[in-house]
């Protein structure tokens, strides 16, 4: 099967959708549905997990070995966010860390797919131990990836009880934005009664994302987050 070229500059982003790497079932796939995303293709080599993926968010899911960086080249559509959800059984601390684990080149497969794709963002979630010790050298060269390809990094630590969910787990966000965007509004976070300071990203796209015209939303900031750049 022919895989899809380096670059795909020349085609325009299909506004306010995403694609999906290491989809999994589909947890921050919904996320994005809830947001108002439209979904284009969620990728996973993991049969049960396409499924119910297809099952429960009816959205199109490939099973698809992402080992290599690429994607079919009939999937080679522009979306405005990539998102990845690359494995971290090599990364955490419950399990063996071994820094050759095969799984940790998943990370930077994701990062090479979204450099072909050139999305307006990418997002890739994993455990906060990946910046740790010499597993960093992964998350560092995700970030040397993005950047060398014109987007601008932040790092991001979510915690999953701040946001309803009933569980104390901690989950690691870059957020890479193409460097022609404006946007990023700067603001305060409150939950729960408390208030600190957080770069929250929420922008709206006017037309189309070939140019720079991206506002804030006018509305109060959502999300409550560490960001270190």
């Amino acid at each position: 099967m022919s895989r899809m070229p380096r670059k795909t500059r020349s085609k325009p982003h299909q506004e306010m959708s995403f694609i999906s790497l290491f989809s999994g079932c589909g947890g921050l796939d919904l996320g994005f549905q809830q947001a108002g995303f439209r979904c284009l293709g969620a990728f996973d080599n993991d049969y049960t997990a396409i499924q119910t993926h297809s099952e429960n968010l009816g959205t199109p899911t490939f099973q698809w070995d992402l080992s290599n960086g690429q994607l079919p080249d009939k999937q080679a559509t522009r979306p405005m966010v990539v998102v990845a959800g690359s494995p971290c059984q090599g990364f955490s601390t419950i399990g063996k860390r071994r820094v050759d684990d095969k799984r940790n080149g998943l990370l930077l497969a994701a990062g090479r797919i979204a450099v072909a794709l050139n999305p307006a963002f990418f997002v890739a979630e994993n455990v906060p131990a990946v910046t740790s010790g010499a597993h960093a050298k992964y998350w560092d060269s995700l970030r040397h990836t993005l950047t060398d390809a014109g987007y601008t990094c932040s790092t991001v630590l979510l915690r999953a009880s701040d946001f309803g969910v009933a569980q104390q787990r901690r989950r690691l966000f870059m957020i890479a934005s193409r460097k022609l965007l404006r946007g990023c509004h700067i603001g305060e976070v409150h939950r729960n009664g408390v208030s600190q300071e957080a770069p929250v990203l929420d922008l709206q796209v006017r037309n189309s994302l070939e140019g720079s015209d991206v506002q804030p939303l006018g509305r109060e900031p959502r999300w409550g987050c560490r960001v270190w750049n």
